[in-house]
């Protein structure tokens, strides 16, 4: 299912409001998916804050906030975000290139106002200014015209700021205005009273009576102007299906890096850190060497299967063993000391190597002299000096040999206690 699809059904199969934090960059989107939200809400006033340190007035320009749209989208898997498309960024032309941009980076949705170029915050000026009735429609057909002429049919969301700008009467035109449109939800900009809201809400219910598969949404700016002391609960009765919190992350972001840094200009090391094991669960560093050594011992399997198609020696290559295994990794004879005994002679020096397993880090990667680790007994010895525990009595009892993994010539390919134990001879040329 499509991330529009996606959202669509949730808009109208949703039994309750649907609560829509703002992320406004690649973590804050993953976390409000982390925590079990379905929609979010790409916005303008936190992403320039953010990308930009800067205001909310169309200083952020398009190819900025569709590169940190795309980041949002391959941080998170199902959740859908839907995109505050300011004015469009120009003209009708450009309306059409942004609804296009966005869909493709993977947004559900895009919402798109009717103020003037360069665009203000709404709620930073006791006044402003949107473009006339006709402008205002010619974006919004282009963005509905848009929407259909495309596969994936992002949602359209109308805003207006008429109501600041100029009138309630005149913002209620523009919502009915978008009704007739095709859009797919409305959303009227700093509504301040129940009343107002009511307002916006009965046209909606209106236009759904008629058919229209069509939402309404409201924004609860916390500490802002638009009332925020209604629960979802009472929006949803309202007839408010989405509901977004605009600063809710960004301004505990910013209360939690300023009290930070005053803690740390006294050498105070904050205490809210998240443990670091947390951390790289959260940004995914299990998954990531999960994978990494997954696809490498892949790699060393199949590069271990065309040596063995290509070599000319009868004697069968034993195969890249996949790590997983407590034993000491024993392939075939090659040959025994000449006392008779499990021992062998390395022309090369003996390499050394301890990766963590979980991590991918290597912790220890030394060349051992040509003299050491003349049986399998010296060399468990030798391995314990290192803190390295490799006990296996029936293994301890073979005799020594070689397998060929990945162009190195084994002796022992471990995996003990989460680390992963290499030793290989390190000139490929060496007899044993």
């Amino acid at each position: 299912m499509s991330p529009s699809s996606r959202l669509r059904r949730l808009l109208h199969e949703s039994s309750e409001a649907l609560a829509c934090p703002c992320c406004h960059d690649a973590l804050s989107a993953k976390l409000i998916e982390r925590a079990g939200f379905e929609v979010a809400f790409v916005s303008g006033f936190t992403t320039s804050a953010s990308r930009l340190g800067a205001p909310d007035a169309q200083l952020i320009t398009y190819s900025e906030m569709l590169d940190e749209s795309r980041a949002m989208k391959e941080a998170t898997k199902e959740l859908c975000l839907i995109v505050d498309a300011d004015n469009g960024y120009g003209n009708v032309l450009n309306v059409r290139r942004a609804v296009e941009g966005y869909a493709r980076a993977g947004m559900a949705g895009i919402l798109l106002e009717d103020q003037v170029n360069p665009k203000s915050c709404g709620h930073v000026l006791d006044r402003k200014e949107v473009v006339s009735r006709e402008e205002c429609v010619a974006r919004l057909k282009m963005a509905t015209d848009t929407r259909d002429e495309m596969g994936s049919r992002p949602v359209v969301i109308g805003r207006t700021d008429a109501k600041r700008a100029e009138s309630m009467e005149e913002a209620l035109w523009r919502v009915e205005a978008f009704l007739d449109l095709g859009c797919d939800a409305v959303f009227v900009d700093a509504l301040e009273t129940r009343e107002e809201m009511n307002q916006v809400a009965g046209l909606v219910r209106g236009a759904r009576a008629r058919g229209q598969q069509v939402v309404a949404m409201a924004s609860l700016l916390e500490g802002g102007v638009s009332p925020t002391n209604f629960s979802l609960e009472e929006l949803h009765e309202m007839g408010f299906t989405l509901v977004s919190y605009p600063l809710s992350l960004l301004g505990v972001s910013i209360n939690a890096m300023q009290e930070a840094l005053l803690g740390l200009r006294e050498g105070r090391v904050p205490e809210q850190i998240p443990p670091f094991e947390e951390m790289k669960e959260i940004l995914g560093f299990p998954e990531y060497f999960r994978d990494l050594n997954q696809y490498t011992r892949d790699s060393e399997s199949f590069v271990a299967r065309r040596r063995r198609v290509d070599d000319d020696n009868d004697e069968p290559a034993v195969e890249a063993e996949v790590p997983g295994r407590s034993d000491i990794v024993l392939a075939e004879v090659v040959t025994t000391s000449d006392e008779g005994g499990a021992g062998w002679r390395a022309n090369g020096p003996l390499k050394l190597r301890v990766t963590n397993v979980q991590t991918g880090v290597k912790e220890i990667e030394v060349t051992l002299p040509s003299g050491v680790g003349r049986d399998v007994k010296d060399l468990i010895s030798l391995l314990s000096s290192f803190g390295l525990n490799l006990q296996d009595q029936d293994q301890q009892q073979q005799e020594p040999v070689t397998k060929a993994v990945g162009g190195k010539d084994y002796l022992i390919d471990s995996v003990n206690e989460g680390k992963r134990i290499e030793v290989w001879i390190d000139d490929d040329s060496a007899s044993t």
